[in-house]
């Protein structure tokens, strides 16, 4: 339970600090999605086939971002290794996740 509350207010901290600052702002058009959505997992996919298409994007993004985690030539910050190694998690953990509520 300790881990969702802190999960809640890392969320809610984002929402927070993503926002444009004043109401006269817009917020820059979003990029293209690569692997993540941000509609329910199970929307449009009636069957297995469907959710491991659906899933398939993730894990490609996740391979994609740990060639380049592994490919990496120059020294090792916050930035480029472990921001990487947390974005193949988050993909991972989505996929693991989701297929466990099937």
């Amino acid at each position: 339970m300790r881990q969702f509350r802190y999960f809640a207010f890392a969320i809610a901290a984002v929402v927070v600090l993503v926002r444009p600052a004043t109401r006269g702002q817009t917020a820059a058009p979003p990029a293209p999605a690569t692997g993540a959505s941000l509609s329910p997992f199970w929307t449009g996919t009636p069957d297995a086939p469907s959710f491991e298409r659906s899933m398939d994007p993730r894990l490609s993004h996740a391979r994609e971002l740990l060639a380049r985690l592994a490919a990496l030539k120059e020294s090792r910050s916050v930035d480029n290794t472990l921001r990487v190694f947390d974005d193949v998690q988050l993909e991972l953990d989505a996929v693991g996740q989701q297929a466990l509520l099937i």
